[in-house]
């Protein structure tokens, strides 16, 4: 037996007494969520990964598999056993997993959906499809192709827990104060009509040996007979009961003519069943308005509040609880009057006098036009000339500049350090570069010093050709920087930049304002110390869920307004395996969104804390997807960079 913080029971069955408590010292592991197994394996899923016993040994060892061994997350929501002794392993991301014992191999099965998922529990049904509840997604059906079943198309909630399957195929869902029926296409709920005022319970529906549904709630246990469940075979009678035209009532007739205008009308109908009326849904249409029919819903009232002249036809049919339909729809015919200048005599006298003016203007016209026609030729002629000989021109210059654009990025593509070097040393990384141009006034470099790592993020004066230029000197110079030394500070190495930036552009005497702000950090691969020092850029670390904000110091390399002596300090911080630290310029933070605000380095914290659950390969693709939905139709403002590593 699990349990939510105290771990593991054993129960003997025949005596009906504890025979053995299994406390592990991870509090994560105490806390059970679902057990399962086949012959003398039992399986244990955990919010700290997958425990795998052998009942047989009598130390109650286990296997422990975690992220480290493959799986996408370690919390486990749900693990089901087949009979092909594999394990399926839920967790909340897309992805489903399948661990084998006789190979011990995982395999991940990845939801391939354009969102991101938290699934909750699988099951499958007498047809071998799998179906997968997911919390704020609805249920997904695994077959040929993936069918997704939300709450727009009659399922009780999005937000699902649990999911079982019943001898008939029926599969069975559960939600917060609901439950979910769903066999073929037809969807059924249960809620207040059968007196479920409690939340279902995650992993907590079974089918027992009678084909009856048990429901684990809040509130106790809920059986579901299936062999008692009768369906209603009777039609509701429908009935339009109200009739408003611009909030006044109206007599019901099959047939209401109005003057000319335009009208807000409200139609307001019920449906009689002897059984379950509360139950009754609809679903209605206004001929010559709407598209089609409405969709199956329960409001009974249906708001038109602009018609103007037309023969109009309401039709509305009741559905009972069992989804059986009236035999007919009720209909109501209103006819809006057009307006006199719509009518057709008025029409015909309006195209005759029309059809006049025009046939004067027309020969006006036409002996102006000849007079003009030989002036005009003449002059077209030679501007076309001229016009054709500039755009040739234009063009000509246009294609050199762009060429040359272009060999400049592959030029500074090829400067940009291989992330494969990244990569080798932190897998657990990623660089989110994203130049606002052709090409780019951002740069990142990182290079190895024996068992240290130096990182580098930098964003040089302007964006575009002037940036990329910036950006090209800055990153020789620190080439030649890194190679000249065999270990270097990161206060040392601003200074030593600034030195000659400042003395290439001879800023002393100059009113150029070229120059860039960077950050860089120094990692000990023994140690996990992380020696940083910035100008003008940021660094920030999350460490055990919480985040701390290195301002670095306030001065530019290079151009300085006032002739202040540069101070740049180290400042040295302690990591831990897991801790994460990101350095980024300004580009992202700046960004507006599509109501003219910025992101700010706020709102990238903000960000950066809701994404501390998905590893860091998908973080960039993370971010990038975020930075879509902000801007919008926004123009991209700047150049962006942002890199980050686990440790």
């Amino acid at each position: 037996m699990g349990t939510e913080n105290k771990g593991l029971f054993l129960l003997d069955l025949v005596s009906g007494k504890i025979i053995k408590h299994i406390f592990f010292q991870d509090e994560l592991q105490n806390n059970i969520s679902s057990i399962d197994g086949f012959g003398t394996f039992k399986c244990v899923g955990t919010k700290n990964g997958l425990l795998i016993f052998n009942t047989e040994e009598k130390g109650y060892e286990y296997q422990k598999i975690t992220t480290a061994e493959g799986l996408p997350h370690n919390y486990i929501n749900q693990v089901l056993c087949d009979v092909q002794e594999n394990v399926w392993i839920v967790t909340p991301t897309n992805f489903i997993t399948k661990y084998n014992f006789i190979s011990q191999k995982i395999t991940l099965n990845k939801i391939n959906i354009n969102d991101i998922l938290k699934i909750n529990a699988i099951c499958v049904d007498n047809k071998k499809q799998t179906w997968i509840a997911t919390y704020g997604n609805g249920v997904f059906k695994i077959d040929t192709a993936i069918y997704n079943y939300t709450a727009s198309n009659g399922l009780f909630s999005d937000y699902t827990y649990s999911v079982a399957s019943d001898e008939s195929g029926t599969i069975w869902v559960g939600h917060r104060q609901g439950i979910s029926s769903i066999k073929g296409n037809a969807i059924r709920t249960f809620s207040k009509n059968i007196g479920l005022y409690a939340d279902c319970n995650p992993n907590s529906i079974c089918v027992d040996k009678n084909g009856s549904v048990w429901f684990g709630t809040t509130k106790g246990i809920l059986r579901y007979d299936v062999k008692k469940s009768i369906i209603n075979k009777h039609p509701p009678t429908v009935l339009v009961t109200s009739i408003k035209i611009n909030d006044v009532e109206n007599t019901i007739d099959p047939y209401i003519e109005l003057e000319s205008g335009r009208y807000k009308i409200q139609f307001s109908f019920t449906g009689i069943s002897l059984r379950e009326s509360e139950g009754v849904t609809f679903q209605y249409m206004l001929e010559g308005y709407d598209a089609g029919w409405s969709e199956i819903t329960n409001n009974r009232t249906a708001l038109y509040p602009r018609l103007d002249e037309g023969v109009y036809t309401f039709k509305v049919l009741a559905y009972n609880y069992d989804k059986v339909v009236s035999k007919k729809p009720y209909t109501i015919v209103i006819r809006i009057l057009p307006p006199f200048y719509k009518r057709w005599w008025f029409i015909l006298l309006a195209v005759i006098a029309i059809a006049y003016i025009f046939y004067l203007i027309i020969k006006i016209r036409e002996r102006n036009l000849r007079r003009m026609e030989k002036i005009l030729k003449e002059k077209l002629d030679q501007r076309t000339k001229e016009v054709v000989k500039q755009k040739e021109l234009i063009e000509h210059k246009n294609k050199d500049i762009t060429d040359s654009i272009q060999y400049a990025k592959r030029i500074q593509e090829a400067i940009l350090p291989s992330l494969r070097i990244l990569h080798e040393n932190f897998p657990n990384s990623f660089v989110f570069y994203q130049p606002r141009d052709i090409v780019s006034g951002d740069f990142y470099m990182f290079h190895p010093f024996g068992n240290k790592f130096i990182f580098i993020c930098a964003d040089a004066t302007g964006h575009g050709v002037p940036g990329a230029f910036m950006s090209l000197i800055s990153s020789t110079i620190l080439k030649d920087i890194l190679h000249l030394q065999e270990s270097i500070r990161p206060s040392e190495l601003l200074y030593k930049l600034d030195k000659e930036i400042s003395g290439i552009f001879n800023q002393d005497n100059s009113e150029t304002q070229d120059g860039l702000d960077l950050s860089v950090c120094l990692f000990d691969q023994e140690t996990n110390i992380l020696t940083y020092s910035a100008a003008m850029r940021p660094l920030i670390i999350f460490s055990e869920g919480k985040w701390t904000y290195y301002k670095g110091n306030r001065h530019s390399i290079g151009f300085s307004k006032y002739h202040i002596q540069k101070v740049f300090t180290d400042t040295e911080i302690k990591l831990y395996k897991g801790d994460r630290f990101y350095l980024f310029t300004d580009g992202l933070p700046d960004q507006f969104s599509y109501n003219e605000q910025k992101l700010k380095v706020s709102g990238l914290i903000h960000w950066l804390e809701e994404m501390q659950n998905i590893p860091m390969i998908i973080q960039q693709a993370e971010l990038q997807k975020r930075l879509l939905s902000w801007k919008e139709n926004q123009v991209q403002i700047d150049d962006i960079l942002i890199m980050g590593i686990e440790v």
